[in-house]
């Protein structure tokens, strides 16, 4: 079997499991609660919801641009938000989100601006990365505030100190990622070398040598040191991702008040980045893994009823995880129309 046949299988495994968790979530909460929750949901706050997710998803795609004309790709913004929905887009139907979805995501980027794959997959590692650096300082402070004012129920502390845990954790090793970014590598061009002459399991590459593998992140490392030197546009993608986690947090708070609820706005800046760690669940994008801890969360940290709470989140959910699937699944005739004019001009 080729590996995208085994790719497509395991997503496919992976809607199926995740949707199976949201019937089993629904179930348990009351699928009628949940329908009258949702029918007392304002149309004129749902245009507001979907105008914050396009502009979150906009804020992001900021980032996307900026780091590209770092590393010398010439790209518009319009071009750099098409092309990150269609990131967002991989992110959310492919298992384990970007760890296994960037190799693909760099071939979209490749494919769009006409760059070398190595410029790509750093620019979408630098992505990804710099955009969630805001989000364990969301987290704990957050927490802190929470722990303060008592909000923090005793049953779910352990759920809550694992979560932030994990936050802290993924901070501190993309931290010695960094620091150790060339013995990584060197250890990573032997896997990756094994790995290509196995099956070709990264798009657009040849099986290929060692040293040709080395080569290639010795290139992609002397692209994010590019981007790490330069101050002025990592403060000012710093600056767009930290505004991305604000309205990212914005449309969950508009979501539970579209439905009745009113929660505060600290609340919602601690959840958002606390639970997309579970996007890293080997589900497509954490989908019922998501879904069930917000709501648990909610109810024990927002004082919200299940019914009203899981109404509230799936139009969370279908504002920031289902509107860039079809806006990202939707440019991808477009990205690949690029690289079809792109053989017939080469």
């Amino acid at each position: 079997m080729r590996t995208s046949d085994g790719v497509t299988w395991v997503t496919v495994v992976g809607f199926v499991v995740g949707v199976g968790i949201l019937l089993v979530l629904l179930a348990v909460v009351g699928v009628g609660d949940v329908l009258t929750a949702v029918s007392t949901l304002d149309p004129s706050l749902l245009v507001a919801l979907l105008c914050v997710a396009v502009l979150w998803m906009a804020t992001w795609s900021g980032s996307l641009y900026l780091t590209s004309r770092t590393f010398g790709v010439n790209i518009t913004p319009l071009d750099s938000f098409l092309v990150y929905v269609h990131m967002m887009f991989l992110d959310n139907v492919v298992p384990f989100s970007s760890i296994s979805a960037d190799p693909f995501a760099a071939l979209a980027v490749a494919t769009a601006t006409d760059s070398e794959y190595e410029t790509s997959l750093a620019t979408v590692i630098t992505v990804d990365f710099l955009n969630f650096v805001p989000a364990p300082v969301f987290g704990i402070v957050g927490l802190v505030y929470l722990f303060v004012g008592g909000s923090v129920d005793e049953t779910m502390r352990p759920l809550t100190l694992s979560l932030v845990a994990l936050l802290v954790g993924l901070s501190i090793a993309g931290y010695l990622g960094w620091r150790y970014r060339y013995r990584i590598g060197a250890v990573g061009a032997k896997i990756v070398a094994t790995t290509s002459r196995a099956g070709n399991f990264f798009p657009h590459v040849s099986p290929l040598s060692e040293s040709d593998v080395d080569r290639r992140l010795e290139d992609m490392i002397t692209h994010l040191e590019t981007m790490a030197s330069d101050r002025r546009t990592l403060l000012a993608v710093l600056a767009l991702a930290t505004s991305g986690w604000g309205l990212l947090a914005a449309t969950l708070w508009l979501s539970l008040y579209a439905v009745g609820h009113e929660v505060p706005v600290s609340l919602a800046l601690f959840l958002v980045p606390l639970v997309t760690v579970l996007e890293l669940l080997p589900l497509p994008g954490g989908m019922g893994g998501y879904e069930s801890a917000f709501v648990a969360l909610l109810v024990a940290l927002g004082g919200i009823s299940p019914p009203p709470a899981t109404a509230g989140i799936l139009v969370h959910r279908g504002t920031t995880y289902w509107l860039p699937v079809v806006l990202g699944g939707s440019v991808i005739p477009f990205i690949f129309r690029r690289w079809e004019n792109r053989d017939a001009d080469g």
